[in-house]
């Protein structure tokens, strides 16, 4: 069977539209590098009395004064992911936490149930809860920082928090800087905000496109030549 030129554009648009539709069905990956000094759409900020947070070309600089509130600021996500995911963000050194200071890495669900995995820098103890029984929750020092990570199977849906925690209302100054923020899960919420890049499988729909326009022409100016 020959196929015209508006039926190759039409056969190159469907085969792209598979290629999306297969790319779909793959994880999803989310990844803020926290130093552009915008926040991420899909991203928002909350601080209690006391507590701050600035988003610099280093990352977003969470702190707490050295008055006798206790509180908290987080980095939290606006949307909701489950199935298999990682979840990781970098901490920069050096970080000022006395013991009364807290920082890490958490994600809870809608009950508000947790895990985290957060350290006293100033000690270097790493600590875990893990309430929603997450398979891994760890923190690993490297040169110049140290990560985050928490991985695992949910079937709920969980929010990330990254933060910064003063709990027994200690009178120390804290702070904390974090970048490079990435999840890769198996499923977002439709109201995540996906980026202007397109996707993998949208440049191919988008290639294979351009490619049936480009061979339609060819045809009809190969056509229009034998006819001549």
């Amino acid at each position: 069977m020959k196929l015209s030129g508006t039926n190759v554009f039409a056969f190159a648009l469907l085969s792209g539209l598979a290629v999306s539709s297969i790319g779909q069905a793959q994880a999803v990956t989310f990844f803020d590098s926290l130093t552009s000094g915008t926040l991420n759409p899909n991203l928002s900020i909350t601080t209690t009395q006391g507590f701050g947070a600035a988003l610099t070309s280093s990352g977003i600089v969470f702190n707490h004064d050295s008055g006798t509130n206790k509180g908290r600021a987080d980095l939290q996500s606006n949307f909701t992911f489950s199935g298999n995911f990682t979840l990781s963000v970098f901490d920069l050194y050096p970080s000022i936490l006395a013991l009364d200071g807290e920082a890490g890495l958490e994600v809870h669900n809608q009950a508000n149930s947790f895990s985290d995995v957060f350290h006293f820098a100033s000690s270097g103890d790493v600590h875990v809860n893990n309430f929603l029984s997450i398979n891994s929750l760890t923190y690993t020092p490297g040169a110049g920082g140290g990560t985050f990570t928490i991985s695992g199977f949910t079937n709920q849906q969980l929010t990330l928090d990254v933060f910064l925690l003063e709990e027994y209302g200690g009178t120390s100054a804290n702070t904390i800087t974090f970048r490079d923020l990435s999840l890769n899960a198996d499923s977002f919420s439709p109201n995540f905000v996906t980026g202007a890049v397109p996707e993998p499988s949208t440049w191919a729909m988008m290639l294979l496109g351009f490619a049936g326009v480009g061979y339609g022409a060819y045809r009809r100016k190969k056509m229009a030549t034998l006819a001549a």
